[in-house]
């Protein structure tokens, strides 16, 4: 009988043969990690995932806050666009009541209203056209800076005619300039042509009345008188220019009587009317000469004299010069 192996021959086998078989897979004893590979197998996906992520959470806030960005510009532009039109039409609607107003400085104060709409929007069609006639209706009415609002009117039809602009404004700024370059018979047929137009096309018809009577008395028309009667007779009538032209025109006529209630009643309206004192005063009969001598030399004492209508500087001052003439022939 042979002898049993050793121990240590069985325990060699065993080993080679276990030596070849795949180990065994851990698993964890924690329940909740059963089936899940092993931390070092899983950290390098888990982390590029993560990183994938955190990328389009970024991306997402960014693109949150451009929005946000983007609207508060957006809306700043519309309320800055909305505030502009507001003023715009604010400033038109000024120039429009200060067109046709009748206390005095309003021809200038209609420019001045046009002229903010048009440094809001050079090419406003309707600015233009109504600081073209204002600038020359102020000229015609008061002489006062004359040449420069001449100049600023011419420039602003010039820029009308390049525009092809043909607006109710500027139509009557043509004619206002035909009667600013000593053509009143090319003004009265421009504004005759305008008045024979219904008023709603037209529009304008008390400045449009004013505008024929000052044609007529330019003219030296004797219609003029009836002319500026029609101007008085408008719904809103240019009272204190009318009466003026009105009463120049009576003085044409030989209504001394008639010219004098003018020149009063619009010292009425406007106590300091430079024209109205000169022309009151020249207006008296030759009885009463001490009386226009001394009326002459209060109104050649007024401190803002230079600042008025050169025209009616020239005319006291001429009107001076002949009361000492007289004097000295008398003597």
């Amino acid at each position: 009988m042979a002898p049993p192996a050793p121990e240590h021959g069985h325990s060699d086998v065993a080993l080679i043969v276990d030596s070849t078989r795949p180990a065994p897979r851990q698993v964890s004893s924690d329940p909740g990690l059963a089936g899940k590979p092993s931390s070092s197998a899983a950290t390098p996906a888990a982390a590029a995932h993560d990183r994938k992520r955190r990328r389009l959470l970024l991306v997402a806030i960014l693109g949150v806050v451009l929005l946000g960005a983007g609207g508060i510009v957006g809306y700043r532009f519309y309320a800055a666009a909305q505030e502009r039109r507001e003023q715009i039409a604010l400033g038109l609607a000024t120039a429009r009541r200060a067109l046709v107003a009748t206390n005095p400085g309003h021809w200038m104060r209609a420019v001045g209203a046009a002229k903010q709409v048009l440094v809001l929007d050079e090419g406003n069609v309707e600015a233009i056209g109504l600081a073209a006639e204002a600038n020359f209706a102020s000229a015609l009415d008061d002489g006062i800076a004359a040449a420069s609002r001449i100049r600023s009117g011419k420039q602003l039809l010039a820029k009308a005619a390049a525009e092809a602009i043909t607006t109710p404004p500027i139509q009557r700024a043509r004619a206002l300039a035909a009667l600013a370059n000593g053509k009143p018979e090319q003004a009265e047929s421009l504004l005759t042509e305008m008045l024979a137009r219904p008023a709603a096309a037209s529009g304008g018809s008390a400045n449009l009345l004013l505008y024929a009577g000052w044609a007529k008395l330019a003219a030296g028309s004797p219609e003029a008188v009836a002319a500026l009667d029609r101007a008085l007779a408008a719904p809103t009538p240019h009272k204190l220019s009318a009466l003026y032209a009105r009463g120049q025109a009576k003085l044409t006529t030989g209504d001394l009587d008639g010219a004098r209630a003018d020149f009063a009643a619009v010292l009425e309206l406007d106590g300091n009317h430079l024209g109205a004192q000169v022309e009151l005063a020249s207006a008296l009969p030759s009885a009463q000469a001490r009386q226009r001598e001394s009326d002459v030399l209060a109104i050649l004492q007024r401190k803002d004299l230079a600042q008025g209508d050169p025209r009616a500087v020239e005319a006291v001052s001429y009107t001076h010069l002949r009361a000492h003439e007289t004097d000295s022939y008398l003597v």
